[in-house]
């Protein structure tokens, strides 16, 4: 049986090239090269968003894709209109304030209460200068954010 089995296995291994003579009458089978696979390309990494200062119905909407791109949950749509409120999309807005400090940036952060926290959460020298910088000041008020929701911005007209 296990002849015929054999017999049965060569003659398919022939008709399909699999087997192939070699030399002193041996019979050596061969099997096709593994398919080859294409290298994985990895998708380019995504692209920091500009800040824009355009402001359409007291909405900072130019800052929409940046405020998306720090958001930690917020509603863009709404963090734009509190923009809009706190610097009329103005990133070096600087108001001082009943407690000596000065709110900052676009979502106005308060450098001497927000600066030692900033500073230790990103490793930075939080200062006036840094707040102004429209990644910075989303990026802080993100963490912000998660600590506080929207209540950390006045709510008053």
């Amino acid at each position: 049986m296990s002849f015929i089995l054999a017999a049965i296995f060569a003659t398919i291994a022939f008709i399909t090239g699999l087997l192939q003579p070699a030399e002193r009458g041996e019979v050596q089978i061969v099997f096709p090269p593994p398919p080859t696979v294409p290298p994985t390309t990895l998708p380019p990494e995504p692209v920091r968003p500009d800040f824009d200062s355009t402001a359409v119905d007291g909405v900072c909407v130019g800052a929409i894709p940046l405020l998306e791109w720090y958001s930690p949950g917020w509603s863009s749509w709404q963090m734009a209109g509190i923009m809009y409120r706190e610097s009329r999309c103005d990133p070096t807005a600087l108001y001082p304030n009943r407690s000596s400090s000065s709110a900052t940036g676009l979502l106005q952060l308060l450098s001497r209460t927000h600066c030692p926290w900033i500073s230790t959460e990103f490793g930075v020298n939080c200062t006036t200068q840094w707040l102004q910088d429209p990644h910075n000041n989303l990026m802080a008020a993100a963490v912000l954010y998660e600590m506080q929701g929207t209540g950390a911005w006045a709510q008053t007209r």
